[in-house]
């Protein structure tokens, strides 16, 4: 597939599949995509930190929706997770 930048950009390109396919294929919705997403860019566009930190950021975010409990910096291994009052 040749490059498109807006409608197949090479950094959501696996060697088969693009991310929105898995995406879609999983009924993932917002959250859980947009984690995946970055996740599966992250050593292809930017900076892999930067991109699995959004990735993190987005799962807390569906756990706070889904559980009202909010983990701030849960990668460290003091991580703050507090149930929302």
């Amino acid at each position: 597939m040749n490059h498109d930048p807006v409608n197949h950009p090479k950094h959501y390109y696996g060697n088969k599949l693009q991310a929105i396919d898995v995406i879609e294929d999983f009924e993932l919705g917002f959250h859980l995509g947009n984690a995946i997403k970055y996740i599966l860019r992250a050593e292809k566009k930017g900076d892999k930190i930067e991109n699995l930190k959004k990735a993190i950021w987005y799962l807390e975010r569906e756990i706070y929706n889904e559980d009202g409990i909010v983990c701030a910096n849960a990668v460290a291994e003091t991580a703050n997770c507090v149930p929302i009052q």
